[in-house]
C-alpha cells in the first residue's frame, strides 16, 4: 500500500501506532477528522513517506523528532491542531 487517504470520515481517537507497519506508504492523509492525542513516534518508521496530512484534527503534544527524520518527506500538513514544535 502506497497511498492511504482517510480524510473527511469523522474518525476519532488516536492515530494507531500500527500504521508504521505500512512500510511502503508514500502518502498518508487523515485531514478533517476528530483525531486526538499525539502523533505516534512510530510514524518515523515510514521511511518511504513523502506526504503526511493531518490538518484539522484535535492532535496535541510535540511533533515527534522521528517525523523530522524522514528523508523522503516533502510535505507535512499539521495546521489547526494543538501541536507544538520541540525546542
Amino acid at each position: 500500500l502506497k497511498f492511504l487517504d482517510l480524510s473527511y470520515n469523522g474518525f476519532s481517537g488516536e492515530i494507531p501506532s500500527s500504521v508504521a507497519n505500512l512500510q511502503n506508504l508514500e502518502h498518508f492523509a487523515i485531514r478533517n477528522n476528530q483525531l486526538s492525542g499525539s502523533i505516534p513516534a512510530s510514524i518515523g518508521n515510514l521511511h518511504q513517506l513523502q506526504h503526511f496530512g493531518a490538518s484539522y484534527n484535535q492532535l496535541s503534544g510535540l511533533i515527534p523528532a522521528e517525523l523530522a527524520g524522514l528523508q523522503n518527506l516533502v510535505e507535512c500538513e499539521l495546521v489547526v491542531n494543538q501541536i507544538s514544535c520541540p525546542n
